[in-house]
């Protein structure tokens, strides 16, 4: 049977801890080896039932994460760069947003002026449970990219919840394949899973999945010839087990990012200004300036009170790394491509503008 090998405190652990290189000419591969990508219906809708795995044998953790910058300048050109602020270390993207709400306050003309946020990607193995759209991709193991919206899903679904009269319902653990009666939960070494039931409604912004959520506690099933899904056994699992992809291949470590001063080049660059050129004044706008409270570099609370509408993303040469919504794909197989991480932003865009 599949090693029992989750770490809940660890698990836990690094829930908290979430917030929702050179440059060569080698030729680098943009693919994620096993990518999972949702196939839209005629009807512009999508439901794929799916069940979150628990982390490869040799891994601790079950999701990697990636976390960017990716906005349009001025000029029309789009600019990209990974946000150190995952590790603690300083973001100029973020500390320039900062310095403009301090500045500004809590305005229009802040809001104006201020960069898109850090968009987290996270990447986890998922089990396609059911998916009607394209049933080809059911009974097999994928890598899944999902963002901020999926995640605080797993966060809730993972959190005890007070009810008026069941008292509290324990939380689950989305990435387990056990159920409530089996061996390992109910000797508390772990926590019951359930499959996550995806649901996709095509958008002027792209798809909504507000409609998504996680079904009853139960162990990891299959999809029987009846239709029906059945209960999967310890043979099955271990299968299973044998085919998880390791995560960390895909995640952009710390000493594969741009400086902090290469990334002032490159903004430099990419628009022909200075980051900071309007701070040049003597003023400390790491204080609270015209708003009424300080904010911080990786504050999100001016963000989330004041959301902005982001530019389209442009039909033209140059586009951004990663879309600004989560696109509508055609499902695909797992491939055996190597897995390399994108280590530099021109040359990403170089690659898209030529085709």
């Amino acid at each position: 049977m599949p090693i029992k090998r989750n770490n809940l405190n660890a698990l836990y652990s690094a829930m908290d801890n979430l917030n929702i290189g050179k440059k060569d000419n080698k030729q680098k591969s943009y693919e994620i080896e096993g990518l999972f990508k949702p196939k839209m219906g005629a009807d512009g809708k999508f439901t794929v039932v799916l069940r979150f795995l628990p982390a490869h044998p040799d891994e601790e953790i079950p999701w990697v994460e990636n976390r960017s910058h990716m906005f349009q300048l001025s000029n029309g050109a789009w600019f990209g760069c990974d946000c150190a602020k995952k590790w603690n270390e300083p973001c100029p993207i973020c500390d320039y947003n900062a310095k403009i709400w301090n500045k500004y306050g809590r305005t229009d003309e802040a809001r104006s002026r201020v960069k898109d946020k850090w968009k987290p990607k996270f990447y986890s193995n998922v089990y396609i449970v059911k998916n009607p759209n394209a049933p080809e991709t059911e009974g097999r193991v994928y890598r899944l990219e999902y963002g901020r919206a999926i995640m605080k899903m797993i966060q809730d679904a993972m959190a005890d919840k007070d009810d008026a009269e069941l008292g509290v319902i324990p939380g689950i653990n989305p990435f387990s394949w056990w159920g409530p009666n089996d061996k390992a939960v109910l000797a508390g070494e772990d926590k019951a899973g359930a499959n996550f039931v995806w649901e996709g409604v095509k958008g002027s912004n792209g798809p909504n999945y507000s409609s998504s959520h996680f079904s009853n506690p139960r162990r990891m099933c299959k999809l029987g010839q009846d239709g029906k899904l059945v209960e999967m056994t310890d043979a099955e699992l271990d299968v299973v087990e044998s085919q998880l992809f390791t995560l960390k291949d895909i995640e952009k470590q710390k000493d594969q990012l741009r400086s902090y001063e290469d990334i002032l080049k490159f903004y430099k660059t990419k628009s022909g200004e200075d980051l900071f050129a309007e701070f040049e004044d003597g003023t400390d706008y790491t204080a609270t300036v015209n708003t009424g409270k300080t904010v911080e570099a990786d504050d999100d609370d001016m963000f989330e009170a004041a959301p902005r509408k982001t530019a389209e993303v442009p039909m033209e040469k140059e586009v951004p790394t990663e879309p600004l919504f989560e696109p509508e794909f055609e499902a695909t197989k797992p491939t055996t491509s190597s897995v390399e991480a994108a280590e530099d932003e021109e040359d990403f865009f170089a690659r898209l503008a030529n085709g």
